[in-house]
């Protein structure tokens, strides 16, 4: 079982956990946040998959060049060589 695995079940039985006993004694138990504990309770929707950690990957990049400028720059780099 890989680390995120592992993740994905602690962070399920925190919820179950939550369900039982609320959230500040939960957020004791597990030693995270009442907010930590919130933002799994309401992004779990009965399956292990919505408990992964998402990725940190930006979903864009506003200061990459356009291909206009990467063609440029390429040419610029054949010239050098």
């Amino acid at each position: 079982m890989d680390m995120i695995t592992q993740n994905a079940y602690h962070r399920e039985r925190m919820i179950k956990y939550y369900a039982k006993h609320g959230a500040t004694k939960t957020a004791l138990r597990y030693k995270v946040s009442r907010k930590t504990v919130y933002k799994w309770l309401f992004r779990y929707d009965e399956t292990i998959e919505s408990l992964k950690d998402r990725s940190h990957k930006p979903h864009r990049s506003p200061k990459a060049h356009r291909e206009e400028e990467v063609r440029l720059i390429r040419k610029a780099l054949k010239k050098v060589k």
